[in-house]
């Protein structure tokens, strides 16, 4: 036999084997188990990022709440007082 024709062969007989095994439902369910767990680990461990994500996102939103506060602390117009040049 040529190694063409081998390979041909081959690729029918693994064709074959994967042709049962999807028709397989025992085969299906441990692939669906498999994927679920893997899913619920990914979801785990996107869940816990995003509760960091919005830890520090509360955390940076009242820092910079504090900032504004001091910012407009020092911001106090005096109308109707006299201003001389190169005051400051």
């Amino acid at each position: 036999m040529s190694s063409e024709r081998l390979l041909r062969n081959d690729d029918l007989k693994i064709k074959s084997v994967i042709d049962k095994l999807l028709s397989s439902d025992a085969f299906l369910q441990s692939l669906r188990d498999l994927i679920k767990s893997s899913l619920a680990e990914v979801f785990v461990e996107l869940n816990t990022r995003v509760s960091a994500c919005e830890e520090k996102i509360h955390i940076l939103s009242n820092k910079l709440d504090d900032l504004e506060q001091y910012s407009r602390a020092n911001s106090v117009r005096i109308y109707g007082l006299p201003e001389s040049e190169h005051e400051n």
